[in-house]
């Protein structure tokens, strides 16, 4: 088989179970016809040619043969299954025997693990094999025209499984490659959403790979460790996802403390690659493509030959690269300067046959550069929030703040005076406060401030969480036109004010969390009384307001509660409860009133449509063996208090409900 040839893991399973199933129908045709018309039989070999076949057998079906290199079935498969049939054809007769079709089997196995080229080869094995009984046992000119069809059978017999081989192989290497097209158009896609975060290097990845595969080609690199140059400089700068804008959009030259966390970028980057299977292999490359060759890069200081060739590669490429294109703080270098300076590098910052090999290859034909500054783009403005005058004016604002938000106790209230705040102190266009659910599946909108007549073309936007105790709460997100349109300033007001808001929306959330706590029956989850009284009261207080009020009485519950617990109780209490929830309408409310006794009002029904829903209820129940009694009290306006109500359909239980089996 060709090296490059792939072969599945699946392949490799089938193939020995064919082997498997040879083991066991040869060992069963020898010990099943060795009896028949045999007056003289010799039962020992028998018995151990059966014995050595089913040992076989298990073994082919069992044994991991993925791990076993194809190279090696011959001799671990083939070769001692010949010598075994060798074996059994002298012990069953020689040239009488009957066990000769069973030669068939392996140049069949070989033609499914190798081709027919070495089936064929097998097939002619097998027949001199099988021609040992006439060098042994003397010329019989029957068993010699057994050998001409046997011989014609195991050729076409090997013939059938090497083109369903071929068949399979071609299937499997046709979708092998288009799972690699997709995972191409996914580095296509993750490349362009990296370049899309910093609009002055649109299309940088793009172009600096297809820069860096023509480098490695000339450099003698080819399959394999080509497309890991063309992946590995696609995505060198994946880790900068980590990175916020407004360090990579920095128009002019960068702070320590942001020069630090640049660096993390490729280490950032690594993480993400190895933790996706088929990518893991970019891991290494794109965190050694800062590395310099004299060892003064990061993150690991490498150095030299130490350094992995496609990273190397890939440095310089994305060096010249970025000295061909427009930025915002400066020009697209000429070509004159750009070779001057990989001429003072080579051998200091880059590897010397690679910086060779590249500028031959740009001058002879220089690589498109499309990666211009935006029209739109412009250097990031003077900070509004710069000068010790500046941030006592905002200290001011903020305190007055947080006196605000010690008065407030609603989440929403909360957000909208955190929004009111952001957008006084921060220039904007749009200006967002989102609230996390309780869910925690969607950010909800809740304030939101927008210049009209802006249209979207290039923005900067801030976006900061507001976190406590590690739980995210809400999201301020400040969006302004244009790109580079907040200072590091202004990113640290805005986490000043998320860290103030996230105090007062914990407790705030915390507020909620008691109140509904208040209301509710712990075991049930329904209203307890004193909220169901309440609403009760405040519903009957509207103009015209009718319906109907159903009680129920849960039978037995205290005879429940003696012979098998409480716990049986309330597990009777919770399916009611349930029953109920699923029966109601959205506008009903519903209540463990008092221990075993449950309410629902069910505003603008009248007591026939209030019987249906009891006996939804109780049909709810029958699958549970939970008996129920019910009584309903209808209301035209003429109910003084819920009191009223309540008392009214618990003088009516017991007349209206079927008990239900228990």
């Amino acid at each position: 088989m060709a090296e490059n040839e792939r072969v599945p893991v699946d392949f490799h399973q089938a193939m020995f179970r064919i082997a498997s199933i040879a083991f066991v129908t040869a060992a069963t045709v020898d010990v099943g016809t060795s009896f028949i018309g045999a007056p003289n039989l010799n039962v020992m070999p028998i018995l151990v040619v059966g014995i050595l076949s089913y040992v076989g057998a298990v073994v082919s079906w069992f044994f991991p043969w993925h791990r076993l290199p194809v190279e090696r079935f011959l001799v671990v498969i083939v070769l001692p299954g010949l010598a075994l049939l060798g074996f059994m054809l002298m012990y069953t007769g020689g040239i009488h025997s009957h066990i000769l079709p069973i030669f068939i089997a392996p140049a069949v196995f070989m033609a499914a693990a190798y081709g027919f080229r070495a089936g064929a080869a097998i097939a002619i094995f097998t027949a001199a094999t099988a021609a040992l009984p006439l060098f042994l046992e003397g010329w019989d000119a029957y068993y010699f025209r057994m050998l001409i069809v046997l011989s014609g059978a195991t050729m076409l017999s090997a013939y059938i499984p090497a083109q369903v081989r071929q068949a399979l192989l071609r299937e499997y290497e046709r979708r092998r490659q288009e799972q690699e097209q997709s995972y191409v158009a996914t580095i296509g896609a993750l490349a362009a959403a990296l370049d899309a975060k910093d609009r002055y290097t649109e299309a940088h990845s793009r172009e600096t790979a297809e820069l860096a595969v023509n480098v490695g080609r000339r450099l003698g690199l080819a399959g394999e460790q080509l497309r890991l140059v063309e992946y590995g400089a696609l995505l060198h700068d994946i880790g900068k996802i980590g990175i916020p804008g407004y360090i990579l959009q920095k128009p002019g030259p960068l702070t320590p403390e942001e020069f630090a966390i640049m660096r993390e970028h490729p280490v950032i980057g690594e993480r993400i690659l190895v933790s996706v299977q088929f990518l893991a292999p970019l891991g290494p490359i794109v965190r050694a493509e800062h590395e310099r060759w004299n060892g003064t890069g990061y993150p690991d200081g490498l150095k030299g030959e130490e350094i992995p060739i496609e990273s190397r590669i890939i440095h310089a490429c994305d060096a010249f690269h970025a000295m061909a294109s427009d930025r915002a703080y400066r020009q697209a270098l000429p070509l004159a300067d750009i070779v001057a300076e990989f001429g003072r590098g080579s051998g200091q910052q880059f590897d010397p046959r690679v910086v060779e090999v590249m500028l031959q290859l740009i001058e002879q034909d220089r690589p498109h550069i499309s990666a211009q500054a935006q029209a739109s783009g412009q250097p990031a403005p003077e900070s509004a929030v710069s000068g010790p005058r500046s941030w006592a004016q905002h200290m001011q604002t903020i305190e007055g703040l947080g006196q605000q938000l010690a008065r407030t106790t609603s989440t929403e209230d909360i957000c909208d005076l955190i929004g009111e705040t952001v957008a006084s102190l921060v220039p904007h266009d749009q200006c967002r406060v989102l609230l996390m659910s309780e869910d925690r599946a969607r950010l909800d909108i809740i304030y939101m401030a927008h210049v009209d007549g802006t249209e979207v073309i290039d923005e900067s936007m801030l976006a900061v969480p507001v976190a406590f105790e590690d739980e995210v709460l809400a999201v301020i997100v400040v969006l302004k036109l244009g790109l580079n349109q907040f200072s590091l300033d202004q990113l640290r007001l805005l986490t000043i004010l998320a860290n103030q808001a996230a105090v007062s929306m914990a407790n705030a959330r915390l507020i909620d969390r008691l109140a509904s706590a208040a209301s509710v029956d712990a075991l049930t989850g329904l209203m307890n009384r004193g909220a169901f009284e309440d609403a009760v009261n405040k519903h009957l207080l509207r103009p015209q307001s009718w319906g109907t009020l159903l009680m129920f009485d849960v039978v037995n519950l205290r005879e429940t509660n003696v012979a098998y617990g409480h716990r049986a109780g309330d597990a009777v209490l919770k399916r009611i409860a349930n029953a109920i929830r699923s029966s109601i309408r959205a506008d009903d409310l519903a209540s463990r009133w008092i221990g075993d006794n449950f309410a629902i009002l069910a505003p603008g029904i009248d007591s026939v449509q209030g019987e249906a829903l009891a006996r939804r209820v109780e049909t709810a129940l029958q699958s549970e063996r939970i008996s129920i009694l019910w009584g309903a009290a209808e209301y035209h306006g003429d109910a003084l208090t819920a009191q009223d109500l309540v008392v009214a359909a618990l003088k009516s239980i017991g007349g209206n409900s079927d008990t239900a089996a228990a």
